[in-house]
């Protein structure tokens, strides 16, 4: 059975009095105590760091049996490479935890955050440890779940020039499906409150493990189908953020919290089981809102949901208002009466406080005619309509299936079980229960609805779509001459279609699309992409989302734009293309952007502060691969997310201006698909895959990404893997990771050889595969077949697998970070 460990921290005392804290050693003692008593982690799997001040709170006699590790960043590396050394066999989930002070930099290229450690002040930066650093360890430990929780402020943001610590080592991420649930105590720029003696996170955090409120929900099919109380992630996420959020400590600091991570994107961990019982009765008042005096012998009924249990029934009395005491879950509520029936015919109450209120609402039943005349309906003469009920779905009045681009639309139970991910039809038949359908579009916004399936009956969802209309979205179409999205959002009929909540990425995106294809439209005002006058040029164009750092006061010695590009070629790092700064986009659009043009073959792109005339060989920066394809213009795609992380997007627009609706219906879906695959979404349930597969639209670089996840899926993925590399060559797509893909095809079909031939072709080009998993297949696959028989390609080997062991472990996308070199 595999065994599941933990590193949890909590640091109250710093280098001075002014920056020690009060509460986040007893945050990391109230984490690992619910560690302990729920059995998740035995004692001595369980590596505890405290450092207490003057008002931390006495041990608990509970933590007596744990580790113990010290809270200085040499103490956790020897901590890590020791566990690097030797992995800890077979382990299950591993949890960190972190309470403590939070540093964040204000340069834009380094972008990097950190955990302030023993002996940190801001005269002692090297007592801090990245954020990518310590996910960059915890991704190479070998775990199947991975629970990352940090409760620090990420507000105290330092001069351009810092460094952070890091560890010793940058090790290659462990095989196979990432599984990283990341939740995190506020977001970019902000703090996170330290109440009455302890993190505002965390209390509510432990709180939530432990069955607080909404984090726990019934669930019937547990304990052998007796029934029990689960805290799932999702359900102790929104519960977790629900109570931080009102909190008027969290108002002053404008805390937010956010959920990050790399996992599949239907996985919804259980955290905690209770059972039936272990909670107190929740009151329910039920009060009758019309008519004003209940008719005689009114009945409320409640059902508890997915439960065989007989139904509850009250009588409603002269007042009103009955009170009923049930035990915490979901319940359906209905009222009726001799000629009255409800309006709605039932609802969802979710009851999982002690004082829960619902009101009903009577109408009279139709008269039922006969030959024109009224007839008298006996009681109980109709019978009750029985069986599973039918959900139809829409999105904003149109069919699921119409939905072009197609959005992702998911349905579980209230409990959290998954029932459909994604759903492909627009009518699902359930059983009676109360149900939660999350709709996903291609921007990355979301939004979730609660639906009540009654037996027997057809019930219509008209799923809304996310708000859009934030300000940085706002600005940006205002400065393309149109006004914010109120309801969706609607490109020119002859480009796209209908699209739907497009972020700022999206509309960068397609105006560099429209500039490269030389098309005018109204995204034009942006001034995106202008260096593509000329219709034969190729190469990359570069963009950056997000609040641009050169608006802030502490960058305000820096260009506009705060950003600068380096490009070079793969494998002769003299010749470096003349750097750019990227400059902003044109009516305060929160866009930056700037082209290069070069030709057709592999390149390391890599961005530094605006105003450098070098790089600084002491401070590390991160290299991202990118190639330009004949014909093409590479879209570099650099999006700071709202919870402070970068993502990384690549697209490759071909310059046919003919062809313009293709390729940016292309470019929209080729954004989804890359989005969902870095959340950790399975390929083969993907929709955008499957069109992709079908030839319904196709963009290279979002083509490689997909057959590099589809053959990660094994056997279960092999026909859908076949029909990618088909579309791929039938669009003439070449180079190393094609290569790749095609000899596990080889390999699949028995022929070494041809493998063999095929990786030998990929290493003669002297060009890193784009997609990291192909980076590492190659590296792995020409050692086991020793295909590097030429000199050449030895050292194309050699350095193939120097640029392996730099790999940051991006989902999608080659990145290396190591220091910089002169070119």
């Amino acid at each position: 059975m595999p065994t599941n460990r933990a590193l949890v921290i909590g640091i109250d005392r710093y280098a001075t009095d002014l920056s020690s804290l009060s509460g986040a050693v007893a945050d990391a003692q109230g984490f690992a105590s619910w560690l302990l008593a729920s059995n998740e982690v035995r004692p001595e799997h369980l590596q505890l760091g405290l450092l207490p001040g003057d008002d931390s709170p006495a041990e608990p006699a509970a933590l007596a049996g744990c580790a113990r590790v010290g809270t200085t960043r040499d103490a956790l590396d020897r901590l890590f490479i020791g566990w690097l050394k030797s992995p800890p066999a077979d382990t299950g989930r591993f949890y960190f935890f972190f309470s403590g002070h939070g540093a964040a930099s204000g340069n834009p290229a380094y972008n990097e955050e950190a955990i302030c450690l023993e002996g940190f002040s801001d005269d002692a930066m090297g007592h801090t440890l990245e954020i990518s650093s310590l996910m960059a360890m915890l991704n190479a430990l070998p775990a199947f779940q991975r629970f990352i929780l940090i409760d620090g402020c990420r507000n105290t943001v330092f001069c351009d020039d810092v460094q952070f610590g890091a560890f010793s080592r940058r090790p290659r991420p462990d095989k196979g499906e990432r599984r990283n649930h990341v939740l995190r105590a506020t977001g970019p720029g902000r703090a996170a409150a330290e109440v009455a003696g302890r993190g505002l996170f965390s209390r509510h955090l432990c709180e939530g493990l432990n069955g607080a409120g909404s984090a726990k929900r019934w669930d019937p099919d547990q304990a052998d189908g007796n029934g029990a109380y689960v805290v799932r992630w999702r359900a102790l996420s929104e519960y977790v953020f629900d109570q931080v959020v009102p909190h008027r400590a969290a108002q002053r600091n404008e805390q937010l919290i956010f959920e990050e991570g790399q996992h599949p994107a239907n996985e919804d961990p259980v955290l905690a089981l209770f059972a039936e019982g272990s909670f107190g009765l929740s009151k329910m008042v039920v009060r009758l809102a019309s008519p004003a005096t209940p008719p005689a012998q009114t009945m409320v009924f409640l059902r508890r949901n997915d439960s065989a249990d007989p139904d509850l029934r009250e009588v409603l009395p002269a007042s009103g208002q009955v009170e009923v005491s049930v035990p915490p879950s979901a319940w359906m509520l209905w009222a009726s009466a001799s000629g009255w029936r409800s309006q709605p015919k039932s609802k969802a109450v979710p009851v999982y406080v002690p004082h829960v209120e619902a009101v009903v609402e009577l109408v009279p039943e139709p008269p039922v005619t006969r030959g024109g005349a009224p007839a008298i309906v006996m009681l109980g003469a109709q019978p009750k309509p029985t069986g599973p009920g039918h959900l139809q779905l829409a999105v904003a009045g149109r069919a699921l299936t119409q939905l072009r681009p197609a959005a992702r639309v998911a349905v579980r139970r209230e409990s959290g079980e998954v029932i459909a991910d994604p759903v492909l039809e627009d009518v699902l038949t359930l059983e009676p229960g109360i149900y939660r359908v999350r709709l996903d579009l291609a921007g990355g916004a979301w939004t979730e609805s609660p639906v009540l399936i009654a037996p027997g009956e057809h019930q219509t969802l008209d799923l809304h779509l996310p708000a859009t209309a934030d300000e940085a979205l706002a600005r940006t179409l205002l400065a393309a001459g149109k006004p914010p999205p109120a309801d969706g959002f609607a490109l020119p009929s002859e480009m796209m279609g209908w699209l739907a909540a497009p972020s700022v990425a999206t509309i960068a995106a397609l105006a560099a699309a429209q500039a490269v294809q030389a098309y005018r439209d109204g995204l034009d005002p942006l001034g995106i992409g202008a260096g593509w006058a000329d219709v034969e040029a190729v190469g990359i164009e570069l963009l950056s989302t997000g609040e641009q750092p050169g608006l802030h006061a502490h960058h305000q010695r820096h260009e506009e734009g705060a950003l600068r590009a380096f490009v070079w070629r793969m494998g002769a790092r003299s010749e470096t293309l003349a750097a750019a700064t990227l400059a902003p986009a044109q009516g305060g659009a929160p866009i930056a952007s700037a082209s290069h043009e070069a030709a057709p073959g592999g390149y390391w792109l890599q961005f530094a502060e605006a105003g450098a005339s070098a790089f600084d060989k002491r401070r590390p920066g991160t290299r991202l691969a990118t190639q330009v394809l004949p014909g093409h213009v590479s879209i570099v795609l650099r999006e700071r997310l709202p919870s402070g992380e970068l993502m990384w997007l690549q697209f490759a627009v071909r310059r046919d201006p003919a062809q313009r609706f293709e390729i940016q219906l292309g470019l929209v879906q080729g954004e989804a698909l890359q989005r969902a695959l870095a959340a950790g979404r399975d390929p083969l349930v993907d929709p955008a895959v499957q069109g992709l597969a079908a030839q319904q639209w196709f963009e290279p670089f979002s083509a490689l990404v997909a057959a590099a996840a589809v053959l990660a899926r094994g056997e279960a993925g092999q026909a859908l893997f076949d029909q990618l590399v088909a579309v791929l060559l039938g669009h003439g797509i070449g180079g190393p990771d094609v290569a790749v893909l095609r000899a596990a095809q080889a390999s699949r079909a028995g022929r070494e050889d041809l493998a063999a031939s095929m990786l030998r072709d990929a290493l003669g080009v002297g060009i890193a595969p784009l997609v990291d998993t192909l980076l590492e297949r190659l590296v792995d696959e020409v050692e086991r077949l020793g295909c590097a028989v030429m000199p050449g390609q030895k050292k194309a080997a050699k350095r193939l697998a120097s640029t392996l062991a730099e790999a940051l472990g991006h989902p999608l996308w080659t990145l290396c970070r190591s220091p910089d070199k002169p070119r």
